[in-house]
């Protein structure tokens, strides 16, 4: 059944969430479905790929600020496109789409919730649970993201569902990395937005402390944000200019991923991160701090090692380990099978598809208690 669906995010700018719906619009156009993308607030850089892959985009270019006309406006746009759904990404994009729907009587709302904290400084949690009764279902990208907010959802109950991120693994799969192969050359490197909840001090900070026992290690901290000239001058100041670089995102990611030895996450909170899936569907082991969706994914048996958020110690463990670990090709390439098994785009959109078609059984809904 061909549907016309209206994905609303505050923008397009690089980074996980704008990925996602970016990447799942294309696989639904294939499907046959007629897609559109609202930009709230500006369309950023992955709008232009949205277009040239058949996918209408509409920026409404919001003032800063809570805006009642540009709901107004969302509102007189959707009743001119009259989609079958509107899919609202994260809570600042769901209180205008959730809103405007309801103003142009459009019959399903859904909202996917990318992490479980909100980039608002001054965000509360009850302003969503307040759009919950106008939301058709609530979807999470990990059950530890589920679990933590549903806690906080004090008068509405919702059901909520469970589906988590997908790649093209193809993509990656495609430009292998070859881990450990060059030691003692030995390359650790991230990709995200250079924000303080990914800890790149710390990353640094652990990378310091490993280099003491390994020589020939390169930290590659790949990503645009807030932090890039705080992070440069921690650089300086430890004295490692020659041996960590910090360089500006690109939309080159498997290029990028092909070059590490292992990928690390340092962060202190995290929903399930896209790039971790892309780093694996490469055939890179994980080194990674233990939070959100990460050890519903990792296997620290068989992919990666995982340690305590905010610990310096147990971080430059972990990737000294990684360095010494004579099974890091074979990590590798378990992490590349269970990626293609199990988080590939594909599964993805067949799952948003079947809650479409209000298929729930096959999607273990669950109810807060």
């Amino acid at each position: 059944m061909s549907r016309r669906i209206v994905h609303v995010l505050d923008s397009l700018a690089t980074g996980g969430a704008e990925r996602i719906a970016v990447d799942l619009a294309i696989e639904q156009v294939k499907s046959g479905h007629d897609l559109h993308i609202y930009c709230i607030s500006s369309e950023g850089e992955l709008a232009q790929q949205a277009r040239e892959a058949g996918v209408k985009v509409t920026n409404f270019a919001k003032p800063p600020g809570l805006s009642l006309r540009t709901i107004l406006a969302v509102a007189r746009k959707l009743r001119g496109d009259r989609p079958e759904v509107v899919h609202t990404h994260n809570p600042a994009a769901h209180y205008y789409g959730a809103l405007a729907a309801f103003f142009a009587s459009i019959p399903t709302i859904l909202n996917t919730r990318h992490s479980p904290v909100s980039s608002w400084p001054r965000y509360n949690e009850r302003y969503f649970e307040w759009l919950l009764p106008l939301t058709s279902e609530v979807v999470f990208v990990s059950q530890h993201a589920r679990d933590m907010v549903e806690k906080q959802w004090r008068w509405c109950r919702k059901e909520a569902i469970v589906i988590t991120n997908g790649v093209p693994t193809r993509k990656f799969r495609a430009r292998h990395a070859n881990p450990g192969a060059n030691r003692p050359s030995f390359v650790f490197g991230t990709i995200g937005r250079l924000a303080p909840v990914k800890n790149h001090k710390l990353l640094i900070a652990a990378f310091r402390q490993v280099l003491e026992s390994c020589r020939g290690a390169r930290l590659r901290i790949v990503g645009d944000g807030p932090l890039r000239e705080t992070l440069n001058r921690v650089v300086s100041e430890m004295h490692l200019s020659e041996v960590v670089s910090v360089e500006p995102s690109t939309l080159d990611t498997p290029g990028v991923l092909t070059a590490f030895d292992t990928f690390v996450i340092s962060s202190d909170s995290e929903g399930l991160p896209l790039v971790l899936l892309e780093a694996m569907a490469a055939g890179l082991p994980i080194v990674s701090t233990r939070v959100g969706g990460i050890p519903e994914v990792i296997s620290e048996e068989h992919v990666g090692w995982l340690c305590p958020p905010s610990d310096q110690d147990a971080l430059a463990a972990a990737m000294l380990t990684a360095y010494k670990a004579r099974d890091l090709a074979e990590r590798g390439r378990a992490a590349c099978e269970l990626a293609s098994a199990k988080f590939d785009l594909s599964q993805m959109a067949e799952k948003y598809e079947q809650l479409m078609g209000g298929r729930f059984s096959a999607l273990e809904p669950h109810f807060p208690q």
